[in-house]
Formats: structure tokens, C-alpha cells, sequence
């Protein structure tokens, strides 16, 4: 029989810089002149057509001359290696999926230096011109391929096998680094006359250092490295050991985020980084420093005044709500514990010196009624969660009980002994957590009131919340320039109620994505932020109960509203809401045709800077709805048309009182008859001495009081106009 004789040829990978690009090139095609020449150790026998269809092939792999290539060792050099296989995936006869793998290599068919190798497969019954796929190395191949399989991905190549490997470079350049080749058998059911595998993978080659120490070279220290870029996660386990870590990847886009965390026998990494591309046919040398993962730092106090700290227990704490003990450490020394069942005074005093770092743990499962507070400058950092349980804090995402860090941070005031917590400071470089993903009644509520230095706030993660469970939470921290963003798209009555309250120094408002509000949801969330100057999207429908019940009163820096497409209305669900917002030029459009009990009551109150009402189409009232809503809007001249035919009890009370540039009021209802409807409403309204003329429209010749504040005042002319 003719024997038959096929190379493989080698993608090259080149050794680049960090996040540098590469080239690859074609190796030098060696195929066989004459039959004649045969492949050392196979007999011509064994490349026969035997009868159960088994054809047995002889195919010659060079990696070339350039010593580049695709399996590695550290100066770039890929040689072939006892022990190497390949699979081969192919059709046969009858359009079924086959998988055949290589012999493997022994030191007699490895040839040049190891650079060409002579590679001995088997098929059975391969199809003229059947579509065919070369794995490399063997074991990146699917152990089982169905017969139905599509000769792709998919279908061929086990990935998983990427998701644990041991960091070595020996192991990843015989396990891991794979190369493909797709193409076809030939017309004679042969292997191709030449081919070209190209490389799937990137690799890294990672150092890290520890970005608290001064860029310290820890690699040594690591024992786990994982590596994800949010679809697939690479993790590897190794004893430390000296030298980089090495890890095959599929490619990474640039939009793609890459976590990295790095373990040794004491501490915990994590980093996180954008922007950056991994292409395959590349290995990149990758120096990383990397912080701490603060998920596991217990929750940390660092003292940088030699001053007590004072750790206050209150008298509300009882036997129902306090099960456990209170520890601590003072610079990782002996563990002491803070036991109130025993202490009459309910204060325990912590003696520290600037430079101490106490650590606090703990296993209740709340703290409510109990106060930590620092009498001098101090930074706070870690996991909040250490107080709930103080071995598995860096895992635990769920509070039990309600109230369950409820004015943590906050010591009431006046107190008994007093401090307050505006010593309280964020850490320069390492984060505050409260990780919990499940929460709480009150979980949260006043957790860090009257903290005035902090100046971050910690990222809150849940999307779920409870019943005030933010209430209070940074009332009061005027020196709070960034807001946490709020993911929720679930929310509880009162969730948010309060939550930045006189936070003086917020610029800008997280945003808000719930489109399914609860009754007093947002009510006086950013009441009296003063430097607010933009407000987030609100695209929640259909109004419940106090939503936005004062939610930017007193944010004079406001200039222009957020949109309000709801056409359901509730309770107050407008009250007050942008009420003393001096600088508001712009007022959102207030589609809703039928409206609720005080829906805008107060509204504009005091929007000194409002030059232009909205438009108020709503034909059916209800009572105080319009009660006091441009109330000393002293730049608005020209009302909204009031069109509804039927006015409710106190609808336009004091509407427009005090709006002293007002010229024009339209007021189209045909009877005026209802309680108190309009009594104030043009109190004081037109008498800038600016306005020289001032028409009151409507269709009634009969019923307006003259003269009079709760009818058409003096000097307004009255003119008829059609309902």
C-alpha cells in the first residue's frame, strides 16, 4: 500500500511585553519526497488499509527554526517532549463524529532538536473530504465526542479543563496551551498535505506584589490565583513557590472586566481592571499590585491620636437582643472581650495610642442600641459583617435580625459622656464594607448619623430592601461628597427615608432604577442637600403613598427637575418635593389627568428662580391637591390654565399666594362652591410693582368674591372666556 506521509505545522507565540502585540508566522512545510521514505519505528505494514477500516497514518509536525512557538518554556522555546499527543477529530463514512488521539511520543520520533516530531494516528472509515480538526495537546479534548457533534468549539474542546490548573509553566504547555487546526480530509480520505495550527489561547504570566507594602514581591506567597473576566474564571492552586504564575486564558475584549484574587497563608487579595485586552497567540508579562480583598479585615478602627476609644453600650440593650460577646484586638495581639452583662455602666473603654489598629469581632446578630465611638481622629475600614460572625464574616451576606446595625456609628446627642463621632474618617486607601445582600428591618437605620468627616460612603449591594432599612443612615454627614450607588429595584415602605438628609456637601444623587415605588419610599431623602446640583432619573409610573414626599426640599443648588411621567397619583406623593429649591428654573411636566388627595401639596413652595409653571391638565380634582403648590414662587407671571369643571375641597388653597409677579390666572370652573377651594389663593399674588396689568379669566359670571384674596383681588381686570 502507499504509505502516506503529513506535517503539522505550529503557530508561533511570541514572547512580548506586557500587554504588547505579536506576530506569528508560518513554519517551513516539510513533506516527504519519495514513498519511499518512512517515518523511523512504522513499519509499512502498519500504514495499511486493514479490513475493519482502520487506516493508519504517519504525520510529520515541525515547530520550525524560529524557536518561538506555541508551547512554552520561560526564554520562549517550545520543543516536543516525550509523552506528547494530538487528537484528531474527524467524519467518517457515515457522516459521524469521530475522535481518534495520537500515539505518544517517544524519544525516537522527535527529530531536530525536538522541533519536528513524528506523529502515528489511526481512523477508522475517514470520509473523502470529511471535515477534520487537529487538538492540541490531546487532553484539551472533550474525553467523549458525540457522534452527532458539530466539529467546533463546542462541540470538541473540553475549556473546563482551564478552570483549575497548578500555575506551572511545564504543566500549562503540556495540558493547557491549545492549538487548532480546521479543515478537511482529502479526497482520498487522507490527512491534508500541510497544515497550520493556530494558537486559542492567551497566557499570563503574573507577578504580584502587595500594594499596602510598597510593591513587595509576594508572589512567592501565594498559594491561589483566580482570574475571571466575568464569563469564565481560571483558578489556580500551587504551593508557594518562587517565580511567576503562569495561567491560560481565552482571549479577553477590552470591555471585559478582569478580577483578580490572589491568597497566601495570611491575607487575601483582590484587584480589579479594565480596559485592557488578552489576544490568543500571546503571552504577556504581568506585574500586578493588588490591595487587600477588605471583605476579610474584620472591621477596623485605626487610632491616629492617642486618645480612647470608647465602645458605649446603652441601657435598651437586653438578654432578647444580645446573645453573644463583643471582642477585639489591639495590633493583632491577645483577643480581649467586651461583656456588658457585667458592667453596670454600660461603657467599656478601649486605651489606645496613635498608630494602634483594633480590630472588632463578634457573633450577634445584632447590635442595636449599642454605639462604637472614637474620641479623636481615627480611620475606619473592613467588613461590618465581623461583628456577626467573627469566622465566616468574609462570606456572610445576610442579616437576620431587625435593627440589626442600627446607630452603630451614632451616639445620640446630648450623652452622658460628651463625644460625638465627627472624628470618624475614612481610610486613604482601604474600604469600609457592608456586603449583606439580604437585609433587614432598620438593618441600617442611623447607622452613621452625625458622622460629619467621613467623606465616602460604603457601597451598598442589595437590590432587595427592607422597611426603613436605610432610614437615617448619613443624616447629618456634611462632609459626604459621593453617594454609594443604590441598585435596588425593590423597594419597602420608608426604604430610603431620610437617607442623606442634610448631607450638605453631596454634589450628585446615585441613581434611582426602581420603577415600582413604596409608600414613603424616598420621602426627605436628600432634604437640605445644599449642593446637590443634578437629580436622578425617577421613571416609576404610578405613585404610592409620600414617595417623594420632600425628597429635594431645601436643595438650593437644584436648578432643573428630574422627569415625572406618572399619570397614577397617591397621597402626597409630590408634597413638598421641591419645595425651597431657590435655584429650580426648570419645573418637570405633570402629565396625571385625575389627581390625589395633597398630590402637589407644597410642591414649588418657595422656587424663587421658577419663571414658568407647568402645565396642570387634570380635569378631576381631589382635596388640598394644588394646596400651596407655588406658594412665593415670587418670579412665576403667569399661572397654569385650571381647567377642571369641578373644583375639590381646598384644591387651590394658597396656591398662588405671595407670587407677586403674577399677571395671568385662567381658571375655567363652573361653580366654586366647594369648601375653602380657593381661600388664599391669590394672597399677595401679582403686587410686584413691576406688573402693570393683571387678567383673571373665567366663565362664571357670577360667584368670585371681589376684592377679595380667596376670589379676583382688587386691581384685576375679570374677563369672560368659554368653559
Amino acid at each position: 500500500m502507499k504509505q502516506i506521509f503529513r506535517k503539522l505545522n505550529l503557530a508561533a507565540l511570541v514572547i512580548v511585553g506586557v500587554m504588547a502585540v505579536g506576530c506569528t508566522g508560518a513554519l517551513e512545510e516539510i513533506i516527504p519526497n519519495t514513498p519511499e521514505e518512512t517515518t523511523p519505528g512504522i513499519s509499512e505494514e502498519t500504514q495499511q488499509q486493514p479490513e475493519n477500516g482502520t487506516v493508519t497514518l504517519t504525520t510529520t509536525i515541525s515547530i520550525g527554526n524560529s524557536a518561538e512557538t506555541k508551547a512554552l518554556s520561560v526564554a520562549g522555546v517550545k520543543t516536543f517532549a516525550a509523552g506528547d499527543q494530538i487528537a484528531v477529530i474527524y467524519k467518517d463514512t457515515y457522516g459521524y463524529t469521530q475522535k481518534a488521539v495520537s500515539a505518544a511520543l517517544t524519544a525516537e520520533n522527535i527529530r531536530e532538536e525536538g522541533k519536528k516530531a513524528d506523529v502515528t494516528v489511526a481512523l477508522t472509515d475517514p470520509a473523502q473530504n470529511g471535515a477534520l480538526r487537529y487538538i492540541y495537546p490531546a487532553a484539551m479534548a472533550l474525553e467523549t465526542i458525540a457522534t452527532d457533534a458539530t466539529i467546533d468549539d463546542a462541540g470538541t474542546i473540553d475549556f473546563t479543563r482551564l478552570d483549575a490548573q497548578d500555575g506551572t509553566l511545564a504543566t500549562l504547555a503540556s495540558s493547557y496551551d491549545l492549538a487548532v487546526y480546521d479543515g478537511n480530509l482529502t479526497g482520498e480520505a487522507a490527512l491534508p498535505a500541510s497544515v497550520t495550527l493556530t494558537n486559542q489561547l492567551a497566557i499570563g504570566e503574573f507577578t504580584i506584589k502587595d500594594k499596602d507594602e510598597s510593591s513587595t514581591d509576594i508572589t512567592s506567597e501565594i498559594t491561589q490565583l483566580t482570574v475571571s473576566d466575568g464569563t469564565n474564571t481560571y483558578t489556580v492552586n500551587r504551593a508557594a513557590a518562587a517565580g511567576p504564575i503562569y495561567v491560560a486564558m481565552k482571549p479577553v475584549t477590552s470591555d471585559k472586566t478582569i478580577t483578580l484574587t490572589a491568597v497566601s497563608s495570611a491575607h487575601h487579595y483582590l484587584k480589579a481592571v479594565t480596559g485592557k485586552a488578552l489576544a490568543a497567540n500571546k503571552m504577556y508579562p504581568i506585574s500586578v499590585d493588588m490591595p487587600e480583598d477588605m471583605l476579610y479585615e474584620p472591621l477596623t478602627i485605626v487610632a491616629s491620636n492617642n486618645w480612647p476609644f470608647i465602645y458605649v453600650h446603652n441601657e435598651a440593650r437586653t438578654s432578647e437582643n444580645y446573645e453573644g460577646e463583643i471582642k477585639y484586638t489591639i495590633n493583632d495581639g491577645e483577643v480581649q472581650t467586651i461583656d456588658f452583662h457585667y458592667n453596670p455602666d454600660y461603657i467599656y473603654d478601649i486605651a489606645v495610642t496613635s498608630g494602634d489598629i483594633v480590630r472588632f469581632y463578634g457573633d450577634n446578630a445584632k447590635y442595636a442600641g449599642s454605639y462604637i465611638v472614637v474620641g479623636a481622629d481615627s480611620y475606619i475600614y473592613g467588613n461590618v459583617m465581623s461583628l456577626i460572625s467573627s469566622t465566616e464574616f468574609a462570606t456572610a451576606t445576610t442579616l437576620t435580625a431587625d435593627q440589626a446595625f442600627q446607630g452603630l456609628f451614632h451616639l445620640p446627642f446630648p450623652n452622658s459622656i460628651g463625644l460625638d463621632n465627627n472624628y470618624l474618617k475614612n481610610h486613604p486607601s482601604k474600604a469600609l464594607l457592608l456586603p449583606a445582600t439580604t437585609l433587614t428591618a432598620n438593618c441600617y437605620a442611623e447607622m452613621f448619623s452625625g458622622c460629619g468627616e467621613l467623606t465616602t460612603a460604603p457601597a451598598l449591594p442589595a437590590t432587595t430592601l427592607a422597611t426603613l432599612c436605610y432610614y437615617e443612615m448619613f443624616s447629618g454627614c456634611v462632609g459626604l461628597t459621593t453617594a454609594p450607588a443604590l441598585p435596588a429595584t425593590t423597594l419597602t415602605e420608608s426604604c430610603y427615608y431620610n437617607m442623606f438628609r442634610s448631607c450638605t456637601s453631596l454634589a450628585t444623587a446615585p441613581a434611582l432604577p426602581a420603577t415600582t415605588l413604596a409608600d414613603h419610599c424616598y420621602m426627605y431623602m436628600f432634604e437640605n442637600c445644599r449642593s446637590l446640583t443634578s437629580a436622578p432619573t425617577l421613571p416609576a409610573e404610578t405613585m404610592k403613598t409620600g414617595c417623594y414626599y420632600q425628597m429635594f426640599n431645601y436643595c438650593t443648588q437644584l436648578t432643573t427637575a428630574p422627569a415625572l411621567p406618572a399619570t397614577t397619583l397617591a397621597y402626597e406623593c409630590y408634597s413638598g418635593m421641591f419645595a425651597d429649591c431657590t435655584g429650580l428654573t426648570t419645573a418637570p411636566a405633570l402629565p396625571a389627568t385625575a389627581l390625589a388627595e395633597r398630590c402637589y401639596n407644597y410642591m414649588f413652595h418657595k422656587c424663587t428662580s421658577l419663571t414658568t409653571a407647568p402645565d396642570l391638565p387634570a380635569t378631576t380634582l381631589a382635596p388640598y391637591c394644588y394646596m400651596q403648590m407655588f406658594e412665593l414662587c415670587t418670579s412665576v407671571t403667569t399661572a397654569p390654565v385650571l381647567s377642571a369643571p369641578t373644583l375639590a375641597a381646598r384644591c387651590y388653597y394658597k396656591m398662588f399666594r405671595g407670587c407677586t409677579k403674577l399677571s395671568s390666572v385662567t381658571c375655567l370652573a363652573t361653580s366654586v362652591s366647594a369648601e375653602r377651594c380657593t381661600e388664599n389663593w391669590l394672597e399677595n399674588a401679582g403686587t410686584d410693582p413691576s406688573v402693570t396689568s393683571r387678567q383673571f379669566y373665567t366663565p362664571l359670571s357670577t360667584g368670585w368674591e371681589s376684592d377679595s384674596v380667596s376670589g379676583i383681588p382688587e386691581g384685576w381686570t375679570r374677563i369672560n372666556t368659554e368653559p
